[in-house]
């Protein structure tokens, strides 16, 4: 997917727009699962004759308000799945999160959500991610020829 254009309320007005940063213009993989969804949803469109409407919109085919949508669709998924009510944006921070908990490179990470970099990335969310230094403590033990039955933690005397 390319995310090329945003879609601003100013004063109650939508507004299509180029994006705020030059970075926030960016392609962006996606899963064969979701790849299919959007597919199936563009066939749903192409059957109500809504093909050149938004990929995502409201019931007439115009432009979906993000208050709207919070209001009428994603709070109700979230009380439904019985999760705590969050921002839309605090999905960008679960997003993260879990990329870096499954291992993926935090420069992936960063380049994903549009850091400015990597730096940003890591000092957001390295709190998060207590376990991150346990991996590192391994290669060294292995590097040193240590076996791995040996590991844990310990304090050092000081």
């Amino acid at each position: 997917m390319t995310v090329s254009k945003s879609l601003e309320d100013i004063a109650g007005a939508l507004r299509v727009n180029e994006t705020k940063t030059a970075k926030s213009r960016q392609r962006i993989d996606l899963s064969a699962g979701t790849v299919w969804a959007f597919w199936a949803h563009k066939a749903r469109m192409l059957a109500k004759a809504q093909l050149g409407a938004p990929v995502f919109c409201d019931t007439q085919g115009g432009y979906l308000r993000i208050s709207n949508f919070r209001r009428d669709s994603f709070l109700p998924i979230l009380a439904r799945a019985k999760l705590p009510a969050i921002r839309l944006y605090d999905l960008r921070h679960t997003s993260a999160t879990l990329l870096l908990l499954a291992d993926v490179p935090a420069k992936v990470v960063s380049e994903r959500i549009a850091h400015s970099g990597i730096a940003l990335t890591l000092d957001t969310y390295f709190h998060v991610l207590p376990t991150m230094g346990r991996p590192a403590a391994d290669a060294m033990g292995r590097i040193l020829g240590q076996r791995a039955e040996h590991g844990g933690t310990m304090a050092v005397p000081g």
